[in-house]
């Protein structure tokens, strides 16, 4: 650094005051004064330097640099501060844009794995759904053809149940009659019943056939189906029917009602626990036909199977009065659950 100081000192331009001689910068009062600082590190002795030499030496350095080359010096390093500051800021950016590069073609490249796998599953996704929709309408297909062969054996299972049922009209249950110790005494002990309780008149010969259901015990008389010789007489004692219960009497009772087949016995059956339920105001059969009332206002309705019934119970009730619901039962049906086997 003193170095270029000399040199700019020595570049000067001199020139002459007029007496001849030379004329340059002026020496510092403090250039003038004190000695070089080489003369005086000559001077001085190793062996013997003190403390105040020390000083003098330092004192002698910091009168030897000039305010121009202090800020020169500064000016220095200011440079080359900005100059290691621009390239740690340089390398720094280089860094970064190479990160940022870098992530972002990773990022990119994942993406377009994430699409490819995103169109992948869409496309199963829609194959799915093809096939769903597919499988659906399958499905309603087999459901329409299968409903259509269901109604199909419901109306055969129909049309056996009134062949069969045609079978019975010559018949009818009795229920309440008290069972004898020979059961060939029970046709002679009805037609005497017949014409003591309600005055119809018939022969032994007239009804073919009295046989009781299921096994004998002490608690309770089983039923009978009773077969008569033709539909007149059969009809003739069953108009009768209400005569043989007495009022107030229930046990005492004997009940004449249609021989059903088994289907129509558990439809009765079915409808009646309605009646209990009070889902319907009335239940029985006529002639081997299953009817019912749903209010005691509205239309009499023959059901045939279980979904008829069902539907009738879920209608509307043409009329809440339930009032008269056991007196009216009277008039319709005989039945009790013991009926149906």
């Amino acid at each position: 650094m003193p170095k270029k100081r000399d040199q700019s000192v020595q570049n000067q331009p001199i020139s002459d005051d007029g007496g001849g001689k030379r004329k340059g910068k002026k020496a510092s009062p403090a250039q003038k004064e004190a000695p070089s600082a080489s003369n005086q590190v000559q001077l001085a002795n190793p062996n013997e330097e003190s403390e105040v030499e020390f000083e003098s030496i330092e004192k002698t350095l910091e009168e030897s640099l000039s305010y121009e080359s202090l800020t020169w010096m500064r000016h220095v390093i200011r440079v080359q501060a900005a100059e290691v500051v621009k390239t740690i800021l340089k390398q720094e950016k280089e860094t970064n844009d190479e990160l940022q590069e870098n992530s972002h073609k990773e990022m990119t490249t994942q993406l377009g794995e994430l699409q490819k796998k995103l169109l992948k599953i869409q496309e199963d996704v829609d194959m799915l759904q093809t096939e769903n929709a597919r499988q659906h309408r399958l499905i309603e297909r087999l459901e329409h053809k299968n409903y259509e062969k269901q109604s199909e054996i419901n109306k055969l299972k129909n049309k056996l149940d009134e062949i069969d049922q045609e079978g019975h009209s010559l018949s009818m249950q009795i229920v309440g009659f008290a069972e004898n110790k020979d059961e060939g005494d029970d046709i002679k002990q009805f037609t005497k019943l017949l014409k003591e309780k309600t005055g119809v008149k018939i022969k032994p010969t007239d009804v073919t056939e009295m046989k009781r259901l299921g096994k004998r015990n002490d608690v309770k008389s089983r039923n009978v189906i009773a077969r008569f010789k033709d539909k007149e007489t059969r009809q003739k004692i069953y108009k009768e029917r209400k005569k043989l219960i007495q009022s107030g009497s229930p046990n005492k009772s004997v009940y004449l009602n249609d021989a059903l087949t088994q289907h129509r016995q558990q439809l009765l059956y079915a409808a009646r626990q309605l009646v209990k339920g009070r889902k319907l105001y009335a239940a029985w059969s006529q002639d081997g036909n299953i009817l019912v009332r749903k209010g005691e206002a509205s239309s009499i309705i023959q059901v045939h199977d279980h979904d008829d019934l069902m539907i009738i119970k879920t209608k509307e009730t043409e009329s809440d009065d339930t009032s008269s619901q056991a007196t009216h039962l009277s008039d319709y049906s005989y039945y009790v659950d013991s009926d149906v086997v």
